[in-house]
This record gives structure tokens, sequence and C-alpha cells, in this order.
């Protein structure tokens, strides 16, 4: 029985070695995972962004290691909990939308309960880990050592990625917002294209008239459908809500891509939506 637990620890311990490793290999596409579950407050996105990869990859490698496991169980166990009361949230909302966890490795199924009760099974798997797991007057202090460490990879993290964020902000300087009254006018013009960069579940659950369909996350892949040539072609982009950073990172594309006249919509969709405009 001993030798099962130890294989299982392994094996919670890769599966989340692996998760915080992909999530640090882009970064941009976890932080926008994050905005579609809309349960965090702005200001505690990016946080979240870089702590949890951080969290994750450093439990992990704990567990792998035998070392602190008490410690990285617990912090695994509140991540595990946290994520299986986001789905929830969302599902009872009647939302569906595509993870996007995994970055750069395009595996986006839809959230469902499903989702809750695979990572319901994570979590009965961790706790009983932890339950047998004895226990010592060191557990606070190993907590407290875990802990330093996230953080710590947590800020050395953050370097980089604050600095691509800086340099798409220097860029996004050319990426204009605009209102609905200026969207609803400039739709009207036939050198307008509306361009929805949402994932595509929700593009076909609904979106805006005449919107095309040209994922954040499948933005090389899908670009090159449409062919869009003309330099000087009005190009509107829109993604969920006024938290939403998919439309500005496609618009960041259509910049380098020499695009002139590149405008992103403000408040997104939820803002179209608000103000009961006509929609599929």
């Amino acid at each position: 029985m001993r030798m099962f637990f130890s294989i299982v620890r392994i094996l919670v311990g890769l599966f989340f070695l692996f998760g915080g490793a992909v999530k640090l290999l882009d970064l941009q596409s976890f932080r926008d995972a994050v905005v579609m579950f809309d349960v965090l407050p702005k200001q505690f996105i990016n946080i979240a962004t870089v702590t949890i990869p951080s969290a994750e990859l450093i439990c992990g490698l704990a567990l792998l290691l035998n070392s602190f496991k008490r410690a990285s169980l617990s912090i695994l166990t509140f991540l595990v909990a946290v994520f299986i009361t986001a789905i929830a949230v969302n599902l009872l909302k009647g939302r569906t939308f595509e993870c996007g966890c995994l970055g750069f490795l395009n595996i986006t199924d839809n959230i469902s309960w499903f989702s809750v009760l695979f990572d319901g099974g994570i979590l009965t798997v961790i706790v009983l880990l932890f339950i047998r797991e004895p226990s010592t007057f060191s557990y606070f202090e190993q907590v407290k050592f875990i802990s330093t460490v996230i953080v710590i990879g947590a800020i050395i993290i953050n370097i980089p990625f604050s600095n691509k964020n800086h340099i798409n902000f220097l860029l996004g300087k050319n990426i204009v917002e605009i209102d609905l009254k200026e969207t609803v006018k400039m739709i009207s013009d036939n050198n307008t294209l509306l361009i929805d960069a949402r994932y595509s579940d929700l593009y076909n659950k609904e979106h805006i008239p005449s919107a095309i369909s040209l994922p954040f996350n499948k933005f090389f892949d899908v670009y090159k459908q449409y062919k869009i040539s003309d330099r000087n072609k009005n190009l509107i982009i829109y993604c969920n809500n006024a938290l939403c950073n998919q439309a500005r990172y496609v618009a960041y594309e259509f910049i380098k891509k020499g695009m002139n006249n590149v405008y992103v919509l403000e408040g997104g969709f939820q803002q179209w939506k608000s103000q009961e405009l006509k929609k599929y």
C-alpha cells in the first residue's frame, strides 16, 4: 500500500509540474483564461496569472522530490478547490467556454460538469495523500517556506511577463478604442470588417451580426483563411468584456502585419448586449 501511494504521489507531482510548466510557456493565454472565468477583481488578474503556475510548478516538484509534502498538498488542495468553485459558478450562470488553460497545446475542451467531476477526483486524491502523511510539528514552517518560494517564483516570472506586457502596451498605443455609437456607424461601411476574438464556442453561441470569428488562441491558423490584404481596411475587434485582453492581442498581430486602421470595441460583446442591439 505504501508503494501504491508513492506512485500516486509521483503522478500527482508530474501532473502539476506539467500543468505549471505549460502555463508558464504561454502566460498570455493563461491570463485570458483567468479573465474568461470572470471571478476575480481586475486588480488580482495579473497576480493570479503568475502565482498559480508558480505554485503548481513548485508544489509538483516538491512532491516528486518527496519533500515538504503536507505543505505542498495543502496549497494544491486550495488551488483545485478554487478552480472547481470557479467552474461551478460559471456553469450555474449558464456560461460554457473553452478553458484555454493549457496555452500553446490548444487543448481547449469546454468547461462542463465533467470538468467538476474530474477535478473533484484530483482533489480527493490530494486530500487522501495529505491524510496519509504523518503530522509533524514543522508543518506550518513547511507551509511558510513553500509559500515564500512560490511568491519568489511568481515575482521572478512576473519580470519577463511585465516586460512583454509593456511592449504590448507601447504597441497598443496605435490601437484606438471606439464606443458603440462609432462602431455601429462604421459597420455600415463596406470597408469595415468586424472581428470576434473570443473562443469559438462563444462566437457560435452568440455574436454581433456580420462579425467573423478569429479566436485569439488560433489567430495564426485562422488568419490565413480570410486573406485580409487591404491594409487600409477598417478592423473593429472585440472580445467578451472590459477586462478581456483577447481583442488587443489580435489587434497587436494585425498592426504587426501592417494594418493601418485597427480598433477595439470598448466594453466588448457584453457592452453590445447591454444596449440590446440586434444579435444572434
